[in-house]
């Protein structure tokens, strides 16, 4: 990543300018050559928060580097709800942190590698062994639901490591009983229901929308919803 960062930013002399915008959509390690950028968070589930950040944004486009001079926002702005079926950042985190040190090893990493069906040249290939561990979640997650996804892992690595590792895959129960409490509360968890799910809140959203506008059409007037 760190060959390709510097390839692009080669022909885009105007990115200290504000210019280019990384988003990050995984709760991932972070290189070292990206932590001096500056970022606003839009994770966080308070409104307040999400509001700040979003001034920080539009003040960052605009040009403001004064964080004390931020531009208002509309005080109608609907703050989205956090998106569903993903996997909780701290739980995340920890199942990286267990994870990292275990890849650091190459017998260890190549017996992961084999059993999660991944290639160990992609993990050895990253920037460190935490964004490997990160990869790894990624690359064994697929196409899955991340939280059946992470328990299947969690199972798959304690089966693989448990005799060579016993201390190391003690740390993992704790994390395996938490996911499967959350798989518990929520046993319809495949992506087409997630999906149907977010169509179903959009519908509710925007149902009220539509009514108003097609009384606004038959009255000859018009009405607008956001």
């Amino acid at each position: 990543m760190a060959d390709e960062w510097r390839s692009f930013i080669a022909g885009r002399t105007d990115w200290h300018d504000g210019r280019l915008h990384v988003v990050q959509l995984v709760d991932v390690p972070l290189p070292p050559f990206l932590t001096g950028i500056q970022a606003v968070d839009f994770r966080q589930a308070s409104e307040e928060r999400f509001r700040q950040e979003l001034r920080k944004l539009v003040g960052g486009l605009l040009g403001k580097a004064d964080g004390r001079d931020l531009p208002a926002l509309p005080a109608e702005l609907e703050i989205p709800s956090l998106p569903t079926g993903r996997l909780a950042a701290p739980v995340r985190a920890r199942l990286v942190e267990w994870l990292t040190p275990v890849l650091a090893k190459k017998t260890l990493r190549l017996s992961v590698a084999q059993s999660l069906d991944l290639k160990a040249k992609g993990l050895e290939g990253q920037d460190s062994w935490a964004s490997a561990a990160s990869a790894a979640l990624v690359w064994a997650t697929g196409e899955e639901e991340p939280v059946t996804a992470a328990l299947r892992i969690v199972d798959t690595l304690r089966e693989t490591l448990e005799e060579d590792e016993p201390d190391r895959v003690a740390a993992l129960v704790p994390l395996r009983e938490e996911l499967a409490a959350v798989r518990a509360e929520s046993p319809q968890r495949s992506l087409i229901d997630l999906w149907l799910q977010g169509v179903a809140k959009d519908h509710e959203r925007l149902h009220p929308c539509r009514t108003r506008w097609s009384w606004g059409s038959s009255n000859g007037s018009t009405s607008s919803c956001r």
